[in-house]
């Protein structure tokens, strides 16, 4: 069996992801007006560079998600909304991803305590 070993990055991984979901959050409004113009046949990608800025959000065919994702993502984050999806749903989700990142902190560093 393989021991897991808790790494600085993982750590720094996980403090990146809840300033991501910052970043997601204070850009609600911009993300929301890209869904406001997006098709019934697109998603909307909204993009945080692996240096922590915003990266923009983009309307995507939903047949070309697979291919774009991808490389968009980069080592960053991203988050997928829906045509027409507004600022409180985005802000929402932004909260969310920040949460399940805090929660996954707090597990390492209750795992880091213990396997001191």
């Amino acid at each position: 069996m393989e021991r897991f070993v808790l790494t600085r990055d993982a750590v720094e991984r996980t403090r990146q992801t809840i300033h991501a979901a910052e970043v997601f959050h204070d850009k609600a409004r911009t993300i929301a007006r890209i869904c406001a113009g997006a098709g019934t046949d697109q998603v909307v990608v909204a993009v945080v560079e692996s240096d922590g800025v915003f990266g923009g959000a983009w309307p995507i065919d939903r047949a070309e998600v697979s291919e774009r994702l991808g490389p968009l993502e980069a080592g960053g984050w991203t988050l997928l909304f829906s045509a027409g999806t507004g600022v409180a749903e985005i802000e929402e989700r932004s909260i969310a991803l920040a949460r399940l990142a805090f929660r996954r902190w707090e597990a390492m560093r209750r795992w880091a305590a213990r396997h001191a």
